[in-house]
């Protein structure tokens, strides 16, 4: 019998759902709700109980009374699960202008990270965004995608890895894999193309996932 058992469903959900509740509590049911999807994949992939995860998390992530940082947990944790379903909601928030830029911002990595290309079209249009954050991140997780799709995804380096953001104690999905060549690269040369402004972003950030 496991030490420590995680809240209920509809306790994280309640918490997520209610902007009111105080922060460490919002935040402790997105994280735990993470975990409940992942179990919940483990036996059925693909679960009904992973949509209604999915499903707060996107009500949580479309409420501003919840402020910024939250909505910018809610959205990162989205795009954690790598769940196609999330995306209709996260390309919704990315979309609205009138949101806060640093929530969009991470919607466009959300998406990234999932890597579905029916998120094509929206990164597209992000890209000229009056916001550089929301612009910047969204050229990344375009040319992400655009890499993994290329050729029907028979591009040489396609078994590129995923690289872990070691400094997160979660674990992370990032939508700018490094590149298999960058092994034979010296240190100094991959600092140097991760300060080279005149290079793609996509590129600039494979380095320095590469380091």
């Amino acid at each position: 019998m496991p030490a420590f058992a995680a809240p209920p469903f509809e306790r994280l959900a309640d918490a997520v759902l209610h902007p009111s509740r105080p922060i460490a509590q919002r935040m402790r049911a997105a994280y735990y709700l993470k975990q409940a999807y992942g179990e919940a994949g483990g036996e059925q992939p693909g679960s009904e109980h992973q949509a209604r995860v999915i499903e707060v998390l996107g009500e949580g992530l479309k409420m501003p009374g919840h402020g910024g940082l939250m909505r910018h947990e809610f959205a990162y944790v989205l795009g954690q699960m790598q769940d196609s379903r999330a995306c209709d909601v996260l390309e919704g928030v990315l979309s609205n202008t009138a949101d806060d830029c640093m929530v969009r911002h991470e919607c466009a990595e959300a998406l990234g990270a999932i890597g579905d290309p029916r998120s094509l079209a929206c990164l597209r249009l992000g890209v000229s965004d009056a916001s550089p954050e929301v612009a910047e991140t969204c050229e990344i997780a375009l040319e992400y995608l655009q890499w993994k799709v290329q050729d029907n995804g028979t591009h040489a380096d396609k078994e590129a890895p995923r690289m872990c953001a070691c400094m997160s104690p979660y674990s992370s999905e990032d939508p700018a894999p490094p590149h298999p060549a960058h092994a034979e690269v010296p240190t100094a040369e991959l600092g140097r193309r991760v300060q080279d402004a005149d290079m793609p972003l996509f590129e600039r950030y494979r380095c320095m996932f590469s380091l």
